[in-house]
């Protein structure tokens, strides 16, 4: 019982999936579950078979011996409880703190891509610089400019659209 990761997939990436209800495994494995549990979103699914589990109660009685320990220690007071009131969506300086720990370390990770997209813009303002040098300072001249400053900056765009689809994926993550 349980749900399955496939074997390309990231388990990691699976579990959060799971718990965001994004899963194709979900399709498969919560047919069986859902007739049990009428009305109840996946987190409270989760939530519930766990309870009722055997590792739930393996859990909760060596919570229970680490406490006596600490009791018999001479330590009066419980270990403070998580207790989850808040319905907020984490504050989006948290996110961006996030997605750039997440993307700095994945540019770390892989030197070639940075390279390649600073030989590229190198490249580019090469050719563009070749292209529009010594230009006359006339009415022509510019237009010429203002046409390769509306090249460069669109070009510019176009080129961080990529970044807008890392927020959007990993928006489930933080909602």
């Amino acid at each position: 019982s349980g749900y399955e990761c496939e074997a390309h997939n990231n388990p990691a990436d699976f579990f959060l999936d799971v718990v965001n209800g994004d899963s194709t495994a979900l399709n498969n494995t919560l047919e069986n579950v859902v007739e049990s549990h009428k009305g109840l979103g996946i987190v409270e699914q989760l939530a519930k078979q766990y309870s009722h589990s055997t590792f739930a109660k393996e859990t909760t009685d060596q919570l229970e011996r680490i406490e006596q320990t600490r009791i018999k220690k001479g330590h009066k007071k419980r270990l403070p409880t998580l207790k989850s009131n808040s319905s907020t969506a984490s504050s989006f300086f948290t996110q961006m703190s996030c997605l750039l720990k997440r993307t700095f370390l994945n540019l770390v990770r892989s030197p070639q891509a940075s390279v390649a997209q600073l030989l590229v813009t190198l490249i580019l303002g090469l050719i563009v610089g070749a292209i529009f040098f010594d230009i006359s300072d006339d009415v022509s001249g510019i237009q010429n400019r203002v046409g390769a400053m509306f090249f460069l900056t669109t070009n510019q765009c176009f080129g961080s659209l990529s970044a807008v689809d890392l927020f959007i994926q990993e928006k489930k993550i933080f909602v």
